[in-house]
Formats: C-alpha cells, sequence, structure tokens
C-alpha cells in the first residue's frame, strides 16, 4: 500500500528579547512555533470532481494519505487559530505521484532505454 507523506514548514514567532533595545532585528531571538495555532486543516484535490476533499486535521506539520488512484497529486493547507480563525489556504502544485525513472549508468535500464 503506498502512502503520501506531506511535510510543512509550520509558522513560527519570534519572541521579544531584553537586548533587541540594543541591536533590533531578533537578532538575539530564536524562532519558536507559533503558539495561536490549534491545528492544520488538510485537503487534497480531486481531479474527477473538481472539488477539494478534506483528508483530516493535524496537529503537527506533517499529513499522511493514500493515493488510491491518483497519478498527480494537489493539496492545500490552512492553520486553524485557537479562537476559531482560519487562515487562508495555501496551494500546493501538482506532483507526479507514480512515474518511471530512468538510471543511464544501470544496465536494467539501457535495454528499456533502447527502445525508446
Amino acid at each position: 500500500m503506498t502512502i503520501v507523506v506531506c511535510e510543512w514548514e509550520e509558522p513560527t514567532v519570534i519572541p521579544y528579547a531584553a537586548l533587541d533595545v540594543i541591536v533590533p532585528g531578533g537578532f538575539f531571538s530564536i524562532p519558536r512555533p507559533d503558539p495561536n495555532i490549534l491545528f492544520y486543516e488538510f485537503e487534497r484535490f480531486d481531479e474527477v470532481n473538481q472539488v477539494f476533499l478534506h483528508v483530516g486535521n493535524y496537529r503537527t506539520p506533517r499529513a499522511e494519505f493514500s493515493p488510491e488512484s491518483l497519478e498527480n497529486a494537489k493539496v492545500r493547507i490552512r492553520a486553524i487559530l485557537r479562537d476559531g480563525t482560519p487562515t487562508p489556504f495555501v496551494e500546493s502544485g501538482n506532483f507526479q505521484l507514480f512515474g518511471t525513472i530512468f538510471d543511464f549508468q544501470r544496465p536494467n535500464s539501457q535495454i528499456l532505454l533502447s527502445f525508446i
């Protein structure tokens, strides 16, 4: 069974440090995950019906789903804040799930390439 794993960078905030008064710009601060995010809403695009289908809600910036009969995948993600406010969706481009990879250095691929 094939599983598609999607990971993304979670939004961060730069907390205020005492030395930021002397050297501005967050030079002494370390970015931390945004504490206002409750969970991420994850959807995948259904090419047959031309709609996005809800896959699930995730507390970490990682989602897994079964591609079923998809050849190409397109997903979108948004964060839901602690007060219930949704952020705008961020969409990925299309990425190919299945395909042929040719390795010119392997002798097994040379036979296939001779037909092409």
